[in-house]
């Protein structure tokens, strides 16, 4: 399961990193705007002969001070995310919310990640 949530990670730091903005695993502000943050909640998928596969609820925060450039960092998260994953994952897009606090932006994007 650790293998997975890694991989999991490797994969949103390496998608998330070439839009050019920092991305960092759970709730570590940089003080600088954009930022991602992303949590994963693994767990096991059983079939009748046992272990078959994990699966993963992935959450993506990004945060800037801008409206538009949060929601302009979403759309393009999104878009990366539902291109084919490779053979490994399968990703689906459950939701979106916006949040505004102390005159900072955060969108957060759920999915479901699975093993293929």
């Amino acid at each position: 399961m650790k293998y997975f949530e890694e991989t999991i990670g490797e994969m949103l730091t390496t998608v998330i990193s070439a839009l050019d903005v920092p991305i960092t695993l759970s709730e570590e502000e940089t003080g600088e705007y954009p930022f991602c943050t992303y949590e994963n909640e693994v767990t096991p998928r059983y079939s009748k002969d046992g272990l078959e596969a994990y699966r993963s609820g992935t959450t993506i925060r990004v945060t800037s001070d801008s409206f538009d450039e949060a929601e302009a960092i979403a759309d393009e998260i999104m878009a990366t995310l539902s291109e084919d994953m490779g053979e490994h994952y399968a990703v689906q897009f459950e939701r979106r919310e916006r949040d505004r606090s102390s005159g900072v932006w955060t969108i957060t994007l759920y999915y479901i990640i699975m093993q293929r």
